[in-house]
């Protein structure tokens, strides 16, 4: 056990994991900037990176296929983003895949990004597509089966941003073997929330949106899989069909 005092400098904490080798990777967020902290199990920090300048690079916060953008709530960089835990060496590395397909990693005890190539390259690519197969495998949380407003709920709205990005990945990454999970959320009555206005709110009802999209409209994954099965086929028609039927 151990515990910190926040320095003044340091933005604020919004998630954190923490791994069963006692290592913890926290994430800190302001209106310019996005810090990703690495803690040993003793308390000591020994990663501090900031997640455009030293991690993904400038040129992510910029131009029509940006992966890290500025809101005056908070940055927005996690719709799309995969990420995962994997071992080298012994050590702890934190891996993550953006929307765009680039996949960077840090290592918690050299307090650096790695992987850049060689053997623990291919090892990362590799933890990506598990972890993509279990997010598309992982049940909906009860509040989602329930039927519940989504955006009500922490979890079902984590599960939502996860699914989206493990669907967008697993169709980057031509994963046929993902094709049955994603027939299934294609199906699945939860519905994303499209543009925001209080002009439809109803009374004792938050329906404050402009539109309402199922997940087999807002997968992008799916319509990229669907070349590999039907080439000629409209994703937002039936993005998963393998035969004209």
């Amino acid at each position: 056990m151990w515990s910190r005092v926040q320095p003044d400098d340091e933005p604020s904490l919004r998630r954190a994991y923490l791994l069963n080798s006692g290592w913890a990777l926290v994430f800190a967020h302001s209106n310019a900037a996005v810090r990703i902290l690495g803690f040993s199990p003793h308390g000591e920090k020994t990663l501090d990176l900031d997640l455009v300048e030293d991690v993904l690079g400038p040129a992510s916060a910029t131009g029509d296929l940006r992966e890290v953008g500025w809101s005056t709530a908070e940055p927005r960089y996690q719709r799309g983003l995969v990420e995962g835990f994997a071992e080298h060496e012994g050590r702890d590395v934190y891996f993550l895949r953006t929307w765009t397909g680039r996949l960077a990693a840090l290592d918690l005890a050299e307090g650096r990004v790695v992987g850049e190539r060689g053997p623990l390259a291919q090892g990362l690519a590799q933890a990506c597509i598990d972890a993509v197969r279990d997010r598309l495998a992982a049940p909906a949380p009860k509040a989602v089966e329930d039927g519940r407003e989504l955006w009500d709920d922490e979890a079902a709205r984590a599960w939502w941003r996860r699914t989206v990005a493990a669907a967008n990945a697993a169709g980057q990454l031509g994963l046929r073997e993902c094709l049955p999970n994603l027939r299934a959320l294609e199906r699945h009555p939860e519905t994303d929330i499209v543009g925001t206005s209080s002009v439809l709110a109803r009374p004792g009802k938050r329906d404050w949106s402009l539109a309402r999209r199922t997940l087999r409209l807002v997968l992008p994954g799916p319509g990229r899989i669907v070349e590999l099965t039907r080439p000629d086929a409209i994703a937002a028609w039936s993005c998963l069909e393998e035969s004209h039927g």
